[in-house]
């Protein structure tokens, strides 16, 4: 009985307290004010760069981009992960067929909040395979914490003295 009490005496003394704030609020002008001293220790977050959006339509596999109306790339696709002590990056370029040359080189980018893009962290990674028509790998880094991170690829597919090229770049994460 005594738990019954004081939940009803709770809930009575939130709700007044709670209509209280609402009628404030609509003298007000109608705005409920938020007080931004519980996000203090939010302000040390760097602004969050923008949400990449793929190229083209996905209907493949999560962070895919399958390319459509190319002669040799089939699909292309790059991605970062977060090993704790490091950042992992991969890519992978698929072709149609075997190629004469196949190349993806990857970049881990930063989002530099001062000037609201991302910048190359690492020169570039390149990968390179002859007579296949599919490659994968990954390169490790080690960057400093604090810091939103993204992958970035350049795919590349040689038949005879054509090369087709596609970029891509996989969602950014925050490294901690």
């Amino acid at each position: 009985m005594k738990k019954w009490l004081y939940l009803l005496t709770f809930l009575f003394i939130f709700t007044i307290v709670f209509l209280l704030n609402v009628d404030r609020a609509r003298a007000e002008g109608g705005v409920i004010a938020f007080d931004k001293t519980n996000l203090q220790e939010l302000e040390h977050m760097p602004k969050v760069p923008p949400i990449s959006e793929p190229l083209v339509p996905n209907d493949g596999a999560a962070g895919e981009i399958i390319i459509q109306a190319t002669d040799y790339i089939k699909s292309a696709q790059v991605s970062i992960y977060n090993n704790g002590s490091s950042l992992k990056i991969s890519g992978h370029t698929d072709s149609y067929m075997n190629a004469d040359k196949i190349t993806t080189t990857l970049y881990l980018q930063v989002w530099d909040s001062s000037r609201s893009r991302w910048v190359d962290y690492s020169g570039g990674k390149e990968f390179v395979k002859y007579g296949t028509n599919y490659l994968y790998n990954f390169v490790e880094y080690i960057a400093p914490k604090g810091y939103y991170y993204r992958t970035r690829g350049v795919h590349k597919v040689t038949m005879g003295s054509k090369t087709e090229t596609f970029s891509s770049v996989s969602s950014s994460i925050y490294y901690f």
